[in-house]
């Protein structure tokens, strides 16, 4: 934890259209009303030292635009940059969360909401589960079985 009275809270997203920072923005002040300091990073333009201060949080909630079915291919480029997280278990016991938003209420969400449905497909998992944070899903590297399609066995 960074302090013992004011534990650092990074939301790391991507907006498209802007929808999703209006959440991301929602959620940071509630956080920063709480008493978190607040580290706000558009995964689309992330730099190095962002880097270091997600790697620093003590949590780390995550956002996305919902499009065609799936997170928003900048969320999933930012899954990949953080790759060696996992193999180096450098989020290892954060605390994690995430939302996300789509233009239509009725659209299919179920792949980018898999940080909240356990056993999902999609980024989230993978950045919350092979990152080593605390989400719900295993913080163990590769597969837990073998038998079933990767994907769900982190959850």
């Amino acid at each position: 934890m960074s302090s013992l009275s004011r534990p650092a809270v990074a939301f790391a997203f991507h907006s498209g259209y802007d929808h999703t920072a209006v959440i991301a923005e929602a959620v940071a002040r509630g956080a920063a009303q709480s008493g978190a300091e607040v580290i706000s990073t558009p995964v689309d333009t992330i730099t190095d030292e962002q880097w270091v201060q997600l790697d620093a949080a003590d949590a780390i909630i995550f956002g996305a635009s919902t499009y065609m079915g799936t997170d928003s291919a900048a969320f999933h480029t930012f899954a990949e940059a953080g790759s060696k997280r996992w193999y180096t278990q450098t989020w290892a016991d954060k605390i994690a969360a995430g939302f996300t938003n789509s233009g239509a209420k009725n659209g299919d969400k179920s792949l980018s909401e898999a940080v909240v449905l356990p056993g999902a497909t999609g980024s989230f998992p993978l950045v919350r589960c092979r990152g080593g944070v605390s989400a719900g899903g295993s913080d163990r590297p590769g597969p837990v079985n073998t038998q079933v399609p990767w994907a769900h066995t982190w959850a």
